[in-house]
Formats: structure tokens, C-alpha cells, sequence
């Protein structure tokens, strides 16, 4: 099984992150305002960054193999 370099990896964690960057900022401001759609929009950024921390472990865990 052939793995990516590392640099190509942190190249599309680096992208994917700076995506998000400005759909967080507007919820951020919307929660912060507590408005209605402020607790909508939280839901977006749960729902994309909550499965990350085991997605990682498991594709470290598998990188070896």
C-alpha cells in the first residue's frame, strides 16, 4: 500500500482548514449575538470537525500497516 508524503498531507490539512475559516467566523459572531441561526449554523462545524480526532487516530493507526 503506497502512503502520501508528508508534505502533501499537512498541504491538504492546511487547505481544508483555511476553507472553514470564514463559515466559523460568521457563526462564531452569530452565537456570540445569540441569534436564532447562530445555534444552526453551530451544528455545521460539529458536524465537520467532530469525526477529525478519530479519523486521524485511525488513519495513524493504519498508516504503518
Amino acid at each position: 500500500m503506497k502512503t502520501l508524503p508528508p508534505r502533501d498531507t499537512t498541504a491538504f490539512a492546511r487547505r481544508s482548514t483555511l476553507d472553514a475559516v470564514p463559515a466559523l467566523v460568521c457563526g462564531g459572531v452569530l452565537l456570540w449575538r445569540q441569534d436564532p441561526p447562530g445555534y444552526v449554523v453551530a451544528a455545521g462545524p460539529l458536524l465537520q470537525f467532530g469525526p477529525t480526532p478519530p479519523g486521524l487516530a485511525a488513519i495513524l493507526a493504519f498508516q504503518r500497516l
